[in-house]
């Protein structure tokens, strides 16, 4: 498992992922099965309870504590499926605010005069 804290980090791994091309399988959000040089390994990605954003591969790699190719890739998807994820949720609230009542205005004094007209 590693801290998440910048692209940097991930730089070698987006590299060889890139070269390696594994294929990324969606099992729900931030779970991910990668292909690898001996079958597949599960992805997990999260915020941990302090708010760190953590990434945890069952590679052994990851369980050295390097920053694998495997997890790279998961983050390409995970990222794209929270961004996604996210403007929906801006899309639900607009259109909660597109759905709502109209309240027709009302008059608690009657109008007598309109600009310079007068209104009988």
């Amino acid at each position: 498992m590693f801290i998440l804290k910048g692209i940097e980090q991930l730089e070698k791994a987006i590299a060889k992922a890139k070269k390696v091309r594994p294929r990324v399988e969606f099992d729900r959000f931030g779970r991910y099965r990668v292909s690898g040089s001996k079958g597949y390994y599960t992805v997990i990605c999260r915020k941990s309870d302090n708010g760190y954003k953590t990434v945890d591969c069952t590679c052994k790699g990851a369980e050295k504590g390097l920053v694998c190719y495997h997890a790279a890739a998961a983050l390409s998807l995970h990222v794209a499926l929270a961004r996604r994820e996210r403007a929906a949720s801006v899309e639900v609230s607009a259109d909660e605010m597109n759905n709502a009542p109209y309240l027709k205005p009302t008059i608690e004094r009657p109008v007598e005069r309109v600009g310079g007209m007068r209104i009988n």
